[in-house]
């Protein structure tokens, strides 16, 4: 079963804290370490966020606090899309920002659809 991105990133955060601990600074870090997860309380995510964390408190000498947030990182993600310079990168790369909500994205699926339809026409295509 593939792991999502959310859990991936978690682990290899957790993989790397743990073999540098030595390169941080004395006291860092100075309060609770909060880890955001985007899913619900229970879910897959959730759960390995809270197996990575039980090993990274005591390697921190810090708490360490699991907080399930879909709407804050929903807004976080919408607001970081909003910025101008985010969306030039990601247009850079080769991504596509379609919208964050779903009529955008209906929107937009439905272009790309009429744009390769037209074409597919323009070629004579047949899907035989």
């Amino acid at each position: 079963m593939p792991i999502g991105r959310s859990c991936a990133a978690a682990l290899l955060l957790a993989a790397a804290s743990f073999n540098s601990a030595e390169a941080w600074p004395q006291g860092y870090p100075a309060r609770p370490v909060r880890y955001l997860v985007a899913g619900a309380a229970g879910s897959g995510s959730d759960t390995i966020a809270r197996i990575v964390t039980m090993g990274l408190s005591p390697a921190l000498g810090q708490q360490t606090v699991v907080d399930n947030r879909i709407a804050a990182i929903h807004e976080k993600t919408v607001a970081a899309l909003n910025d101008g310079g985010v969306n030039k990168r990601l247009t850079d790369a080769g991504y596509i920002v379609a919208g964050n909500q779903p009529a955008e994205f209906k929107s937009h699926l439905k272009s790309e659809v009429d744009r390769f339809g037209a074409l597919v026409r323009k070629l004579g295509l047949n899907a035989n």
